[in-house]
């Protein structure tokens, strides 16, 4: 009888250490599992990083037939598409906005006007001088000192396309100033004419530059004429 319970506690014992060793090599099988993915988790972060100074953002043009299908081609817009009335148009309302609107925000307000701002990026050099020397610093001293703003109201846009590139745009506008040194709105309707032109600008310009006017608006041309005065002749 004590050689069969001697045997059985054999066995016991050895299915114990049976059950141990198995548990212990799944931890080493685990543990070598994680090791492994850890490294290629690093080697990955390690490739992606020294992939991202390469990355680069630009500009396109998706053209697709209808939803349901992929995209067909990428591509720069021709002279049809920039020819089209309606993108004009577009255009030409955005720069008389960010061209007269005087909000509360001064700092917007120098970051739009300054240089590297969206005025200047559609304007050509001389356009962009004249609006400096007789705009830009007498409305931007009113806005700090007096809390000038101006509302702007397109009353009409209307263009007159020319067989080339560069078309000729006239709008209406009503210009709305109030500041803490009138005593009520004082509002002006005027005239604008525009020459405008979709250009290739891009040659010596950085990616970054590039986005903020990609399609190449610039108005060459810019005059002004106060409605009221007019009609009153």
């Amino acid at each position: 009888m004590q050689f069969f319970q001697k045997k059985e506690e054999q066995l016991d014992t050895s299915a114990e250490a049976k059950k141990e060793r198995s548990y212990l090599w799944m931890a080493r099988v685990f543990a070598l599992v994680c090791a492994v993915t850890l490294i290629t988790d690093l080697i990955l972060l390690e490739a992606v990083q020294s992939l991202l100074p390469l990355t680069r953002v630009q500009p396109f043009f998706i053209v697709t037939q209808d939803k349901d299908k992929q995209i067909i081609r990428i591509d720069r817009p021709g002279r049809a598409f920039l020819s089209s009335k309606t993108l004009q148009e577009s255009f030409v309302r955005q720069y008389l906005m960010a061209y007269f609107y005087i909000g509360t925000d001064v700092d917007e307000l120098d970051r739009r006007w300054g240089t590297d701002g969206s005025v200047q990026w559609m304007s050509s050099p001389s356009v962009f001088d004249e609006f400096n020397s007789v705009y830009k610093a007498r409305l931007t001293k009113e806005a700090k000192e007096n809390g000038l703003t101006r509302d702007v109201t397109i009353l009409n846009v209307r263009g007159d396309p020319r067989e080339d590139r560069q078309v000729v745009w006239m709008a209406e506008v009503r210009l709305t100033d109030m500041s803490r040194t009138a005593p009520a709105p004082q509002i002006q309707d005027i005239q604008v004419t525009m020459t405008i032109e979709f250009g290739n600008f891009r040659d010596g310009m950085t990616w970054e530059q590039r986005l903020k006017n990609p399609l190449g608006f610039q108005v060459k041309g810019m005059g002004r004429q106060d409605m009221n005065k007019r009609q009153q002749k």
